[in-house]
């Protein structure tokens, strides 16, 4: 099973999220950064659903 991370940053480019995106690669994870603007999260009796521009994220 591969390790994911999922970063919620509005700027790719911002000197937090480079250093978070470049020591979690280094350590063997697979890294999305996701605008939080265009994610959605719906929770239902224990159910769990996460949209990014309106599709499933695959976690």
């Amino acid at each position: 099973m591969d390790l994911r991370l999922a970063v919620l940053s509005r700027g790719p480019r911002l000197y937090s999220t480079r250093r978070l995106v470049e020591e979690a690669r280094e350590r063997g994870l697979d890294v999305d950064i996701i605008d939080p603007l265009t994610c959605a999260m719906f929770v239902d009796q224990g159910r769990v659903e996460v949209l990014v521009d309106g599709e499933p994220f695959e976690h």
